[in-house]
């Protein structure tokens, strides 16, 4: 039976503050990243030092650049971005990633920017923008709508 070989590749953030914010608070965010991929995330300085299988790191340091480019941005990240990262690696839809935060909704009462947040919420978006009717089909919110209209059947 052959081992698995495990390969340490470095990630370097020329900002400290950046750093900071991808590490997050008590190491939350690499945290997330440790465990849906199975390897390790230390912090030397500036860098990031990630060991594992090489799949994994090469996947980990992609979804890294990817949240520093958000990062850089000025776009602030929390914990379910790490997440959707992760989420969009497995189904081999991570190149779409910073897609998602290049186009703002709306602003809430806080002037906050509404952003989708997955590859399947930037795909109903887009279906509702370039065509007449679109069908949102599925158990979540699905209750609410027929409630509220429900008026439109009553006598």
């Amino acid at each position: 039976m052959a081992e698995e070989q495990v390969v340490t590749k470095e990630f370097i953030v020329a900002d400290q503050n950046n750093l900071l914010t991808i590490v997050g608070a008590q190491d939350e965010y690499i945290a997330i990243i440790e465990s849906g991929l199975n390897v390790s995330i230390n912090v030397f300085g500036n860098s990031l030092k990630v060991s594992g299988d090489e799949t994994a790191v090469d996947t980990s340091l992609l979804i890294l650049k990817n949240i520093l480019g958000l990062i850089e941005k000025g776009i602030s990240v929390n914990s379910s971005d790490f997440v959707s990262a992760l989420n969009m690696a497995e189904n081999g839809t991570l190149e779409y990633f910073s897609d998602l935060y290049d186009q703002v909704l709306i602003k809430d009462a806080k002037n906050h920017a509404v952003r989708v947040k997955t590859f399947g919420q930037r795909q109903y978006v887009q279906a509702i923008r370039n065509h007449d009717i679109v069908f949102g089909v599925g158990p979540a919110g699905l209750v609410k709508p027929i409630w509220q209209w429900s008026w439109l059947w009553l006598p």
